[in-house]
Parts: structure tokens; C-alpha cells; sequence
């Protein structure tokens, strides 16, 4: 008897192609601005905004003849390098959609949504999530779907919301293969020689001429696009990295000023955690100028989070102390330490402590007058997040045990993110320790070999030996160990005191007896 399999969905492409790419990554953020924005490469403009062309400036223009149309022409130079890192940033965002997302240099993404669709409720809601996501951060693409990637790349440049099939892919004209960097533009003018002014009569056209006259890569490129050869992907992997960047077309000297651009990338921050269900402690951030160095400074909260408005109060306190910002022309946010929800919690937390009262805040909240302990929990984090923001990290500290039996030594300090929050060990067989402990024993009066402390002290428990650490000692001739006891005075206060121990001979080393720590 064979099983029914469920026939796989058939394969569907999406691409984005980010045509303005070179211009959005100064632009974006600057939406509001009416001012002309060029981009220029060898002194010529290759990308102009809506306002620079409302004025008269084309394409191809030198900067000269742009800068006597509009003296108020705010002009960048073609950046390569910043549009790849932000194409790669773009590809993981999209991420959140698909896990087949691919990079097709120099401005398109690819994304295999054959297999999503049902989950997004159709093509529809997933184009108006795609579209309403990256206008937000300031990119408009167009988009294509195919069957192939190379048809989705072909149905973007056609504008054409309806998927490219073979038979619209025919109709096309043949300048369209220009827009894939592989295909040579002389290809193009060789087949307008010839004639050939569609793509349906290039495919129509024997394998064997088109290897002659223009090789294999352009046939190879040709099988890949209808589906007769293979096209397999290079899929992104999922490296959790964070980094935006925003470029002002003017000089920003005013902190107030940077309110806005912050809550901006802050907020794609945010989509970005969420989409990945990702948090983080620690956020760098970096201001530049193109006259003088960069100034950075860096935020650490209490615990992962993953809240904007967070973020934000934490970044303006942060931004106060901030001494010498002058000029800024850049802005940029990077993160790169993430954790998970399983991690944020530790795996293992109680119920009681994941979970608030239902009904605090009205009569029906708990009669005992306890606090929910995950709100205590928020509260603490903020009130650390905060301080460490106004008075800086290094002011805000935990305390973690540190690998040393010696009392003076058994602990060190934290920053607060680096404090673990695990369930307290057993001390069943475990010698008591104090809470608190006198930075400098303090010697205490001694009658008959009988310690003193406004009284007499009776010991309850010990001794127990702890060796001092001999490699540490300073004076060679200092006893290296130490017999502690649990003493009570007579209004039954505990108190941790030791004695030094009497030496092999019999003689004591020291007779007094000293105070170290005092129970609470």
C-alpha cells in the first residue's frame, strides 16, 4: 500500500531590486528633505533624487553643470563598498521572511518563496509586509516573481506585479537582459545588428549559433533563466549581525538634533530582534565627521532586552555624558552580541518567576502583598540600566564567587551583564559564611586564651582550618593558615573569628584572636 505524498509547492522567486541603491544609502533617513541630492562617479552624476530632477539635472551631468543649476546641491561620491554592506544588510532582514535568501550583486536580493506563501496568507500580504518593511528603512525595490531567479530579476526591471512566466519573458525586449551585470553590453548591440529585438525570437535562435557567436556563459545564462539547466543559490546563513547607518546632508552639531536618527536605527533595531526573537546587552554606537575622528560610545544594560523605547532612554542619558561631539555627518549603530529568549532566561527559571499576577493591580491581586518577582526582576534591571547609562559601566557592578577558598578572595566583581542568575546551590554540609565580612580583620581582646567582644564570645562552631596561601604572604615568617569558629555574644549576635593555629612545637604563633566577618 503506498502512502499519498504532498506534492511540493512549485518553485516561486521574488526579486528586490534595488535600482536606487547607490542613493539610498546617503538619502535614506533624509526622506523629509527637499534639497537636490546627486550621487556622482568619475565627476558625472549616476543618480539623482526627485527634487534634483524637478530642477533640470539629468543623468550624466558633470557636478559643474549641476552646481550652476542649484547651488543648494547636496552631492556624495559613489560608495561600492557602503552599498554592499547594506545589500548585505538588507539580506538579512529579509531573512525574517524566508530562509532562501540569496545576494545577487550589485543591487537585488533573491528570495525563494515558493515555500512561504501559505504561511504570509498569500502573495499579497507578504508583498505589502515586504514593501511597508523597507520603505520604512528608506529603500524602495522593485519587485519581480519568476520561476526561475533569473525570471523574477527579469519580471523587476519589467514592472509587472504579475509572475514572469516564459511566455511574458518572450515578449520582452532584449535591452532587458542589461539589467544582469553578466550579460555584456556589446551582446545587446551584436542581436540589434542581427535583428533580434525580443527575447522569444533570441531563444528561438539554435543553441549552436548562440555558443559560436556570443560563447557559453551567454547560453549557460539563457538555460538558467527558462529552467532547462539548473540555477542552485547561494543561500545567506543566519549570522546574527546588526549594523545601519544614517548620513546627513548637513552638519549636525546639535545633540537634540540626533533624536530622531536614533530613534530611527533603534527602531529597526527592534525589527530586527523581534524577527529573529533575538536580545541583546550591548550597543555601540559611532559618530563621524569627514574632518576629524570618529567618537564612539558604547550602551550595556543589566540583561538582554529587546526594547526600543529602552534603548532610547538609555542611548539620551548615555549621549549627555558624552564629552567633545562636534560636527556629525554620520551616524551608525552596530551590534554584535545576541542571545536568545531560552538564554535571556537561563533555561531553567522557576514557573513563579516567568509568570506575574493575572490581577495585580485590582482586588482580585494576590491577599499575601507579594510582588510578582519577574517585575521585581524589570525594576532592578532598569534601575541598574539606568545608572550605569548616567554614571557610567564601570560604576555598576555585581558580585559573582570567584575560584579561591579564601574568604578575602573568594569573590570578584562583574559587570552587570555578566552576572549569571542560576538557582543557589545546596549548603547542606557547607561550613556557614558570613554576608559580611571586615575588609581588615580587627584584633579582638583576649583573657586566658578566651576571645572578647564587649563581653565574652562563646564559641558555637569550628574549628575549621583555611590555609592563608603561603605564596601570597609578604613576611615569610606570617602563619599561613587561620582555625575559624562561629562564636555568640551575649545578646546572641553570630560572628566569624579565627585564631592563628599553635605551631608543631607547641608554642602559639599568635595568641589573639581576630574578628572577620559578621552574620547577619
Amino acid at each position: 500500500m503506498s502512502r499519498r505524498s504532498t506534492p511540493r509547492p512549485e518553485p516561486l522567486w521574488l526579486c528586490l531590486c534595488f535600482g536606487q541603491l547607490p542613493l539610498e544609502v546617503f538619502a535614506r533617513g533624509n526622506e523629509q528633505a527637499t534639497a537636490p541630492i546627486v550621487i556622482t562617479e568619475g565627476g558625472r552624476v549616476c543618480r539623482l533624487n526627485e527634487a534634483a530632477a524637478d530642477l533640470g539635472i539629468e543623468m550624466g551631468s558633470t557636478m559643474n553643470t549641476a552646481l550652476s543649476i542649484s547651488e543648494k546641491l547636496s552631492s556624495f561620491e559613489r560608495d561600492p563598498d557602503k552599498e554592499r554592506v547594506n545589500l548585505d544588510r538588507l539580506a538579512q532582514w529579509a531573512y525574517q521572511f524566508t530562509p532562501g535568501v540569496s545576494v545577487m550583486p550589485p543591487a537585488s536580493l533573491v528570495l525563494e518563496i515558493g515555500s512561504c506563501l501559505k504561511l504570509w496568507g498569500g502573495w499579497e500580504p507578504l508583498r505589502d509586509r515586504i514593501e511597508t518593511g523597507l520603505h520604512g528603512l528608506g529603500f524602495v525595490p522593485a519587485l519581480g516573481r519568476g520561476h526561475t531567479p533569473l525570471a523574477a530579476r527579469l519580471g523587476a526591471t519589467a514592472s509587472d506585479d504579475r509572475i514572469a512566466s516564459i511566455e511574458s519573458i518572450r515578449s520582452m525586449s532584449v535591452d532587458r537582459l542589461a539589467s544582469d551585470p553578466a550579460i555584456e553590453p556589446k551582446h545587446i548591440a551584436d542581436l540589434h545588428r542581427m535583428g533580434i529585438r525580443t527575447i522569444g525570437r533570441l531563444l528561438d535562435l539554435p543553441t549552436s549559433s548562440l555558443n559560436r557567436r556570443f560563447g557559453v556563459y551567454f547560453t549557460n545564462w539563457l538555460g538558467r533563466m527558462t529552467g532547462e539547466l539548473a540555477d542552485p543559490q547561494k543561500f545567506i546563513t543566519p549570522e546574527p549581525h546588526f549594523f545601519s547607518e544614517i548620513n546627513f546632508l548637513a552638519d549636525v552639531t546639535d545633540k537634540e538634533a540626533l533624536r530622531f536618527p536614533i530613534n530611527r536605527l533603534l527602531t529597526e533595531l527592534g525589527e530586527f530582534l523581534t524577527g529573529r526573537q533575538l536580545y541583546t546587552s550591548h550597543l555601540s554606537w559611532r559618530l563621524s565627521h569627514r574632518s576629524h575622528e570618529p567618537l564612539s560610545f558604547s550602551i550595556s544594560m543589566a540583561e538582554p532586552e529587546n526594547d526600543p523605547a529602552l534603548f532610547l532612554s538609555l542611548t539620551q542619558l548615555k549621549l549627555e555624558r558624552v564629552p567633545g561631539i562636534r560636527e556629525v555627518d554620520s551616524l551608525s549603530l552596530t551590534v554584535r552580541e545576541f542571545s536568545t529568549a531560552e538564554a535571556r532566561t537561563g533555561g531553567h527559571r522557576p514557573v513563579d518567576e516567568l509568570s506575574g499576577d493575572l490581577f495585580q493591580g485590582t482586588r482580585f491581586r494576590r491577599r499575601d502583598g507579594r510582588v510578582s518577582s519577574i517585575a521585581d526582576h524589570a525594576r532592578a534591571n532598569a534601575l541598574l540600566n539606568m545608572l550605569g547609562a548616567r554614571l557610567g559601566s564601570d560604576s555598576c557592578f555585581g558580585l559573582s564567587v570567584a575560584d579561591d577558598h579564601r574568604p578575602e578572595k573568594a569573590w570578584r566583581t562583574v559587570r552587570a551583564a555578566e552576572i549569571t542568575r542560576r538557582e543557589a546551590p545546596s549548603m547542606a554540609g557547607y561550613n556557614p559564611r558570613p554576608a559580611f565580612l571586615l575588609t581588615t580583620p580587627r584584633p579582638l581582646r583576649s583573657e586566658r586564651g578566651e576571645p572578647f567582644l564587649e563581653g565574652k564570645l562563646i564559641l558555637m562552631r569550628g574549628p575549621e582550618r583555611i590555609d592563608y596561601g603561603w605564596w601570597d604572604l609578604d613576611n615569610p615568617d606570617r602563619p599561613a593558615a587561620r582555625d575559624y569558629y562561629v562564636a555568640r555574644s551575649s545578646d546572641g549576635a553570630l560572628f566569624w573569628i579565627f585564631e592563628y593555629p599553635v605551631d608543631p612545637s607547641g608554642a602559639s604563633t599568635n595568641s589573639r584572636w581576630y574578628l572577620h566577618g559578621i552574620f547577619s
